[in-house]
């Protein structure tokens, strides 16, 4: 019951990351970094502007890692619900749970999943 337990909050966490839209907030922050490289790499652009955009990439950055963030937790909310759930009504104990979580085989295939689940979309 533990692996089954810990193998759908993964796929459901993982399906999440998807649905919430956290690669799309990846790729997005992405994009600011190779503009921001391709303007700081080019020796026409002045000091004060590389530094100009400099500032004004990291704001944007900020922002983009605070909507990954978000979009993260949100992702988390049902896996955590339905664990915290089977913890609290004895399906399982906390500690079974948590080796389940931390065995060489499910991060393996957690790993795994989360790549083809990344992959679905391109």
């Amino acid at each position: 019951m533990n692996f089954v337990l810990a193998i759908l909050a993964t796929v459901l966490f993982t399906v999440g990351l998807r649905v919430v839209g956290v690669f799309a907030s990846i790729s997005q922050g992405m994009v600011v970094a190779r503009e921001t490289a391709s303007v700081l790499n080019d020796r026409q652009q002045t000091d004060d502007i590389k530094e100009r955009v400099a500032r004004a990439a990291a704001i944007r950055m900020s922002g983009v890692s605070l909507d990954i963030l978000l979009r993260i937790a949100i992702a988390l909310l049902l896996p955590v619900i339905i664990v915290v759930t089977a913890i609290e009504f004895n399906f399982v104990s906390g500690a079974q749970i948590l080796s389940a979580f931390v065995s060489w085989p499910f991060i393996v295939g957690s790993t795994v999943l989360l790549i083809g689940i990344m992959r679905l979309g391109r």
